[in-house]
């Protein structure tokens, strides 16, 4: 090939990409003074660094970490940062970030892309976030590699505590493969994957913990492990397949920091630590009042900050923010006045319009002034409006809105058994709706499928300006319930298009032989 024809080549695939990266259609956002809830890309990994400005890192929609600069609190005391902007470097040569607090200090830690391994990583400032140099985690002489750790000081002192899982070659699926292989995986589907008590008939993971002491900690030079002991027994945690993470915590008072596990979609777990015969043995506590067991906000592996950086000055009952799967963060954080843990969502300033991944969306007027809205379901199960203040082709939108029905916010979940892909997917919803005057009165109401497959429909009983929906109803073919694909969202012929005497809009949906029916 001629140098000629190279040259030209590469010059085409260059403009390109450019003209690519120019007509890439730019997300929907709020007026820059807009305050909404932080919403951003799928299963967030939260960091506040040491000046407050958070960097996260998010898995799909966008992998790569991003930072957000700290602009202070609202009225109501929520934590606010501006727009995520995008860190190439770090992007690039790392995966995951950890800062824990130790002895004291805030620490940073990287996990590399290539060989996965952890590096504590010192910036030269917190500002511009530029490396001034990196250390490697030593386990027994070995770098630390992969997995998820925390280091954890007390009076006996200082220990890196890791995950290790015990799979033993199991699989959390029937019949051993995923269901997005080929052949299908016949044992999964509508009806299929439980026994007839309902218990999931895939395996579940096993987790221990082990602990290496500290040996040069400055250098970041831990002994060999050995295994965490809960009750003389080593520690051992039983679930279905999902993310299970471990923290440094100081969620009580005095100078003595527990362990924070989350784990098994939506649950966490507070431990003291105590050395015997020189093995780390945890002591379960109860959470503090106001901090749930079971996360209402966050599931699918909840990501959680080092519990010292939001709160610098205090001495005691460090708050920590969580992020994890819908996208979203919220802060777990110490009332003084009411004496107990409460939760609120973190803000964003300007931010894009979001709702918890995997949007299914319609513009319409859902309001009757004349000017399309958005109404959009997502994968945690709830129907949300936009409101557009502005005109059609220049839009000014309003915060987000979850809708209700008889007065209660709407949320479609699976629950244990309401998935095909099992109980990891019990907190899911995958809602889809779409807006339609279902029953010819003249108002818009919302038919909807989801993560169960079942077609179901909110009757609007307000009025055009003012729609209010009643109790879900279930749409029935014959004498049983329609179901139909999961997740897939159902349309309408419009009226042009049908016979003079169809009086209603014929409903097109897919069955769960994956065929359209009409």
């Amino acid at each position: 090939m001629r140098p000629t024809t190279i040259y030209i080549i590469a010059l085409v695939l260059f403009a390109t990409g450019l003209y690519a990266q120019q007509s890439r259609v730019a997300p929907l956002r709020y007026p820059e003074n807009t305050i909404s809830d932080y919403g951003f890309g799928l299963d967030i990994k939260p960091v506040v660094l040491s000046n407050g400005d958070l960097l996260v890192h998010i898995a799909l929609l966008g992998n790569g970490f991003y930072r957000s600069k700290f602009i202070g609190r609202t009225e109501d005391g929520s934590l606010c940062y501006d727009r995520p902007v995008r860190l190439d470097e770090l992007s690039k040569t790392y995966s995951l970030a950890r800062s824990i607090v130790v002895q004291g200090e805030i620490f940073y830690f990287f996990m590399d892309i290539k060989k996965k391994q952890w590096w504590q990583v010192e910036f030269d400032n917190d500002d511009d976030l530029t490396i001034k140099e990196v250390k490697p985690l030593l386990i027994g002489g070995e770098p630390l590699i992969g997995g998820d750790f925390t280091i954890v000081h007390n009076r006996e002192g200082t220990f890196l505590v890791k995950y290790s899982y015990v799979n033993e070659g199991k699989s959390y699926w029937p019949g051993n493969s995923n269901p997005w292989v080929y052949p299908p995986n016949t044992e999964i589907g509508f009806g299929k994957g439980f026994d007839e008590k309902g218990v999931w008939l895939g395996d579940k993971n096993r987790v221990q913990l082990s602990a290496a002491e500290a040996s040069k900690l400055k250098d970041w030079q831990f002994g060999n492990y050995k295994k965490v002991q809960l009750d003389g027994q080593p520690f051992t945690l039983e679930f279905y397949q999902s993310p299970s993470k471990i923290y440094e915590a100081e969620l009580s008072t005095g100078k003595e920091q527990q362990l924070l596990l989350t784990w098994g979609i939506d649950r966490m777990s507070l431990y003291d630590a105590g050395v015997i015969d020189g093995v780390l043995h945890l002591f379960e506590k109860k959470m503090p009042k106001g901090i749930p067991s079971v996360t209402k906000e966050i599931y699918s592996g909840a990501y959680a900050t080092s519990t010292r950086a939001l709160y610098p000055n205090q001495k005691d009952r460090f708050g920590f923010i969580l992020g994890g799967n819908p996208g979203i963060l919220v802060e777990y954080y110490y009332d003084f006045i009411k004496k107990e843990w409460a939760i609120r969502p973190v803000k964003m300033k300007g931010g894009d319009l979001h709702i918890q991944t995997l949007a299914a969306v319609q513009w319409i007027d859902w309001d009757g002034d004349g000017i399309e809205d958005i109404i959009g379901g997502d994968s945690s199960g709830f129907i949300w409006f936009f409101k557009n203040k502005g005109t059609r082709d220049s839009p000014i939108w309003e915060v987000g809105v979850k809708l209700k029905a008889s007065e209660q916010v709407i949320q479609h979940q699976a629950g244990a058994t309401g998935s095909i892909q099992g109980p990891n997917e019990r907190r899911w919803g995958y809602v889809q709706p779409l807006v339609v005057d279902w029953d010819g009165d003249g108002l818009l109401d919302i038919v909807c499928n989801d993560v169960t497959g079942a077609y179901q429909w909110y009757r609007n009983v307000g009025t055009k300006s003012m729609p209010k929906l009643s109790a879900v109803q279930s749409l029935k073919y014959g004498p049983a319930e329609f179901k139909g694909a999961w997740r897939s969202k159902p349309a309408t012929i419009p009226a042009q298009y049908t016979a003079v005497d169809d009086k209603l809009p014929p409903l097109l949906a897919i069955n769960s032989q994956g065929l359209l029916c009409r």
